[in-house]
């Protein structure tokens, strides 16, 4: 399975959850993994008729083809890095000369352990404000708008500082096609 993806920007997800994209990518090979369909990628491509790009500031995804992902965090920069993972578990990174070399991911175990169930639920809401954002709205401001709250509200959420109350979480998720976080 090959990826791709751009070394800076998964240096700074690492100094966030305490992962960088090489340990993320090894999910892939999990054998009780639930796969989905990305539906805001399949929605772009039927509105678009040309190839899709990554979009700025993407992060590691999974194409329906499970072959290939990339990622950016800089418009019109290439800055991306081949890498795969090899049966057995093994990350390979690509080098300039076009060589695989062994590649060690990253993961910081006491920070993961520290990870409080507000940490995860605070993740949880911002994928959902994010989800809204990639198949119904595209801004936040439109989002914001849609919701009757401002713009700054919406991004508060976005970065786990506030909640939504019952009632705007009920507002946000009615914005969905699907209900990723309910259980």
């Amino acid at each position: 399975m090959e990826f791709e993806w751009d070394d800076n920007k998964s240096e700074q997800i690492f100094c966030t959850p305490g992962f960088d994209f090489g340990f993320a990518a090894q999910a892939f090979l999990d054998p009780r993994a639930i796969h989905r369909p990305d539906i805001a990628a399949t929605m772009e491509k039927s509105a678009s008729a040309s190839t899709p790009t990554p979009q700025a500031g993407s992060s590691l995804s999974s194409t329906p083809s499970g072959k290939h992902a990339s990622g950016s965090s800089q418009p019109g920069r290439q800055t991306s890095v081949r890498y795969k993972i090899t049966p057995d578990g093994s990350l390979l990174k690509e080098t300039p000369s076009h060589q695989w070399i062994v590649a060690t991911p990253r993961v910081d175990f006491l920070r993961l352990d520290a990870t409080t169930d507000n940490d995860i639920h605070r993740q949880k809401l911002a994928d959902l404000v994010d989800e809204a954002l990639r198949t119904s709205m595209g801004s936040v401001t439109a989002l914001a708008k849609d919701l009757y709250l401002s713009p700054s509200t919406i991004r508060r959420w976005r970065r786990g500082i506030n909640v939504p109350t019952a009632t705007n979480m009920d507002k946000l998720q009615k914005r969905l096609t699907c209900y990723p976080f309910q259980d």
